[in-house]
C-alpha cells in the first residue's frame, strides 16, 4: 500500500528540487532520504516516448558542501539526478534501491510495487501556469449583492419577467427573498465594488473574481444575453473600464466569470437560430427534428440552451477570432487578468460529440496568444485532472480535492448530505482518508498547476462555510486558516471574513453586510492576519507539500 504520511523522503516538482538550468531543457532533480532507509542507490525513472529509462542518481553528502544538505542534520542524506526534458510533459518517478527491496516514490506517495505513471511527477517546461496568481489572495465576489453604487441603474419592479417569475426590487437589508426566483434584485453593481477596494485592500486582498457580469436577466447573469456588453444595471462598459483602472491603481488583479457552456434563451444568437434555420447561428445550437422548441439544454433547464462546439463559427466567434469573446477583453480598456470558465467540466461535451479537450486547448492556445500571463480557471466539482496536464487549463476551482473533504472532515457529514441526498455521506471524513483524497487529486496533475489550484471553502453555489459547519464561527476559522497555510490560492468568499451566513441557494448570496456592528470582529482579524502571513512567507505561496502525521 502506498504511505501518504511519511517525512523519511520528500521531493516537490518545484523549486529547488526540481531546478530549470539556465532557461534550458535540462532539468536537475533532487530527492531527500532518512538515512534510516538503508538506500544503495537511487534512480530517475521515465518513459518519454513510452519506453522507460532509468538515470542514475548522485549521492550528495554534507561533506561536499551540497546546498540542501548544508541544511539539515546528520540523519539525511541528499541525491541529485539530470534529466533532458524532450517532451511537452514529462513524468517521473524515483527508484531507491535497498538489499531488503526497492522503494518507489512519486507524487502520490511511497510504495514498495510499481506504481501508475499518471501519479509520477509532472513538469511541463512549454504550459507553465501564470507566475503571478501563486502570490495571490482571492476574494470571490457576486455582484448583484456586494454593494449599491449607483442606485439610478437598478432593477426596478416588474421591470421585466424571466421563466414566468417578475423582477422585484428589495431593499439591502430586507432578507433573501425566494418566492421570485433569479429575479430578486438589491442593486449591487460594480461602481459599488469599486467604492470598496480600499476595504478588501486592507483586508489583504490582492486578486478579484466576479461571477457573471454581461448582459442578462437574471440576478446571476450565468444565462447570457449580450457577451459584448456589461449589464446596464451592473453599470455597463463604462463601469468595468473604471473598476479596472481602479484596481490597476492599488496593484489588484481582475478575474472575470464566461460561460462558454450555454448561453440565455434571450441571447441574440438563440434568437436568430430559432428563427431561420439557414442562419450562421442555427449550428451554434443542438435541435431536435427540426423543432425549434426541443433543443439540447443545460440539465434541463430551458432558459439555458447549450452551446454547439461542433460549430466552427462558435468557435471563431467565442475565442478563434482577433474581435473574439475571449479575446476582446483582454484588451484595454479592460485588460482582465484571466478567466474562470462556467461548469468546464460539461463544455463541448454532449452525447456522442466529446470535444471538451480539444476546445479547451484551443482557448488556451487563444488566449495565451493574446496575453500570455492570462489565467485560465475552470470549474470543476468532480475530477479536475484531466484538464489540467498543462495543455489546457491553468487550474480549477478545488473543490474535489480540498473544499469538499475540509468541510466534511470538521462537519462531520458533506454537502450532499447537507442537501439531504439520497447518497449524501452522513459521517465525518476520517484523517487519514482526508489526507488520502487530497494527496490523490493533488498527485495527478503538475506540481506547478496544483500552486495555482484556486482553494475556497464557500461560493455561490454551496452552503456558507460558517453555515455548514453549524453555525460556529471557530470551525469556520480553523478551515481558513488550514487553507491559508495549504498548497495552492486561497480564495474568500464575500463577507466570510466577517462571519456571514448562508444555507442553500438563494440563502448563500445574501446582501453584503456593510453594518459594521454586526461583524464578527474576531473572525475578521483573523483573515486580515492570515492575509498578511501568507504575503510575508514566501514557502506559504510558493513551496512544496508533506503531510507528517495523521492517525
Amino acid at each position: 500500500m502506498y504511505s501518504f504520511v511519511s517525512a523519511s523522503i520528500f521531493h516537490a516538482a518545484i523549486p529547488p528540487y526540481c531546478c530549470r538550468l539556465n532557461g534550458s531543457n535540462r532539468l536537475l532533480l533532487r530527492l531527500r532520504l532518512s538515512k534510516e532507509l538503508a538506500i544503495e542507490n537511487v534512480y530517475v525513472r521515465t518513459a518519454p516516448e513510452g519506453e522507460e529509462c532509468f538515470i542514475e542518481a548522485t549521492r550528495k553528502l554534507q561533506s561536499e558542501g551540497a546546498e540542501l544538505a548544508k541544511r539539515c542534520d546528520n540523519s539525511w542524506e541528499w541525491w541529485e539526478a539530470y534529466v533532458e526534458v524532450g517532451v511537452p510533459l514529462l513524468h517521473y518517478r524515483f527508484c531507491c534501491v535497498r538489499a531488503k527491496g526497492n522503494l518507489y516514490f512519486n507524487a502520490k506517495g511511497l510504495c514498495s510495487f510499481t506504481p501508475l505513471d499518471r501519479d509520477d511527477f509532472k513538469v511541463s517546461l512549454v504550459n507553465e501556469p501564470p507566475e503571478w496568481v501563486q502570490d495571490s489572495i482571492f476574494y470571490q465576489i457576486f455582484p448583484e449583492r456586494f454593494c449599491c453604487g449607483d442606485s439610478s441603474t437598478n432593477v426596478k419592479d416588474g421591470e421585466y419577467t424571466l421563466a414566468g417569475k417578475t423582477a422585484r426590487a428589495f431593499a439591502w437589508d430586507d432578507p433573501v427573498d425566494k418566492s421570485s426566483g433569479n429575479c430578486s434584485f438589491y442593486g449591487g453593481d460594480l461602481p459599488g465594488i469599486t467604492s470598496k477596494l480600499d476595504y478588501l485592500r486592507e483586508l489583504g486582498v490582492d486578486a478579484l473574481y466576479l461571477t457573471p457580469i454581461f448582459t442578462s436577466p437574471s440576478n446571476h447573469k450565468y444565462d447570457v444575453a449580450d457577451y459584448y456588453n456589461v449589464d446596464p444595471h451592473f453599470g455597463g462598459n463604462k463601469a468595468l473600464a473604471q473598476l479596472r483602472q481602479a484596481t490597476k491603481d492599488r496593484h489588484m488583479r481582475l478575474v472575470l466569470d464566461l460561460v462558454p457552456n450555454h448561453c440565455g434563451d434571450h441571447n441574440e444568437w438563440f434568437k436568430k437560430a430559432r428563427q431561420d434555420k439557414n442562419a450562421p447561428e442555427y449550428s451554434f445550437f443542438t435541435f431536435y427534428n427540426d423543432n425549434p422548441d426541443q433543443y439540447e439544454m443545460w440539465l434541463g433547464v430551458s432558459t439555458l440552451p447549450r452551446l454547439n462546439y461542433r460549430s466552427q463559427e462558435l468557435r471563431r466567434r467565442m475565442y478563434g477570432d482577433a474581435d473574439s469573446i475571449m479575446r476582446r477583453w483582454l484588451r484595454e480598456p479592460y485588460s482582465i487578468d484571466g478567466w474562470r470558465l462556467d461548469v468546464a467540466n460539461m463544455l463541448a461535451r454532449q452525447k456522442m460529440d466529446q470535444l471538451g479537450h480539444e476546445i479547451g486547448r484551443e482557448m488556451r492556445q487563444a488566449v495565451k496568444e493574446e496575453a500570455p500571463q492570462t489565467w485560465l480557471l475552470g470549474e470543476q466539482f468532480f475530477d479536475p485532472s484531466d484538464y489540467q496536464q498543462g495543455d489546457e487549463f491553468d487550474a480549477s476551482m478545488n473543490y474535489r480535492a480540498f473544499c469538499m473533504p475540509m468541510n466534511q472532515w470538521m462537519a462531520g457529514f458533506d454537502f450532499e448530505a447537507f442537501k439531504g441526498k439520497g447518497w449524501g455521506d452522513k459521517a465525518p471524513l476520517a484523517d487519514l482518508d482526508l489526507v488520502e483524497q487530497m494527496q490523490s487529486f493533488r498527485a495527478a496533475i503538475p506540481e506547478k498547476n496544483a500552486l495555482n489550484m484556486l482553494n475556497l471553502l464557500g461560493s455561490h453555489d454551496l452552503p456558507r462555510v460558517r453555515t455548514f459547519n453549524q453555525g460556529k464561527s471557530t470551525k469556520a476559522s480553523a478551515l481558513y486558516i488550514f487553507m491559508f497555510a495549504y498548497q495552492g490560492v486561497p480564495c474568500i468568499y464575500y463577507g466570510d471574513e466577517i462571519g456571514m451566513e448562508g444555507g442553500l441557494d438563494p440563502d448563500n448570496r445574501r446582501p453584503m453586510i456593510w453594518d459594521r456592528s454586526q461583524w464578527n470582529n474576531r473572525m475578521l482579524q483573523i483573515m486580515k492576519k492570515l492575509c498578511a502571513a501568507r504575503k510575508k512567507t514566501e514557502c506559504l505561496r510558493r513551496g512544496g507539500l508533506q503531510w507528517l502525521y495523521a492517525q
